[in-house]
């Protein structure tokens, strides 16, 4: 996997992660109302 391979999916991880983070913590943002 090249670097920008990684680095791609490194953001998306942490994007995901903080995502959830939020939700679990009781403060949904924008995107909970169509996801959960």
């Amino acid at each position: 996997m090249d670097f920008s391979g990684f680095l791609a999916q490194l953001l998306n991880g942490l994007a995901e992660a903080s995502s959830l983070f939020l939700v679990a913590a009781g403060r949904p943002g924008p995107w909970a109302s169509g996801s959960a």
